[in-house]
């Protein structure tokens, strides 16, 4: 009887016996849901910070574009259009006073001048112009209306054969010589340049 009793509350005992709520699940399943919402919209504010490098990306490549279509075109419009050489410069003496301005071809007894030669490029294109040696100008000579040799000179012109750009549209200068105490009469100055061209230009000296 005893042990029948033994027996009996055992089974009852088991019968009742419950598993408690797991807490923990719950908690788990609620967290996990309250990452979720927390998480799509910050995944819709990443979507939209995705949004915001995209309209940067386009912003930059429209300042890009146009900046560079600007420079291109500048740098476009500046490209030479002529293909001039050494033949297509052209060489002159000119006459100066001490203020370093062009003077007429007349001039007064006294007045001290400076000759100098020019070399003008009228292209668009820079240009090379190559002397025998390291001289620009080679020589210079004076004559008198009679064509007698007035007064001469040549520089000591040595080394290699040297080159020399000739800027688009400009010119490339050099003194000759200063003049002073003339006499009265008319006079042919000539230079000759390191590349054997030559030009003259007539000066007259009037009391």
């Amino acid at each position: 009887m005893t042990f029948l009793a033994v027996i009996s509350t055992i089974l009852l005992l088991g019968c009742n016996t419950k598993v408690p709520p797991d807490d923990s699940d719950t908690g788990d399943t609620a967290g996990n849901n309250a990452a979720g919402e927390t998480g799509s919209p910050d995944g819709g504010d990443g979507d939209e910070g995705t949004d915001d490098t995209a309209t940067g990306d386009d912003t930059g490549n429209s300042t890009g574009g146009e900046s560079g279509g600007s420079t291109g075109g500048s740098t476009g419009g500046s490209t030479p259009t002529d293909s001039c050489t050494a033949e297509n410069l052209s060489f002159k003496v000119t006459i100066r006073n001490e203020a370093a301005e062009d003077v007429p071809a007349s001039i007064s007894v006294g007045e001290t001048i400076r000759v100098w030669g020019l070399i003008e490029n009228t292209c668009d294109n820079p240009v090379d112009y190559t002397t025998a040696n390291r001289c620009l100008i080679k020589s210079w000579t004076m004559t008198n209306s009679s064509g007698e040799e007035y007064a001469s000179g040549e520089f000591p012109c040595a080394g290699p054969p040297t080159s020399r750009i000739v800027e688009p549209t400009s010119t490339l200068e050099q003194e000759v010589l200063p003049l002073h105490d003339l006499t009265v009469g008319t006079f042919t100055i000539s230079v000759v340049w390191g590349g054997g061209e030559e030009q003259s230009k007539t000066l007259n000296v009037a009391r």
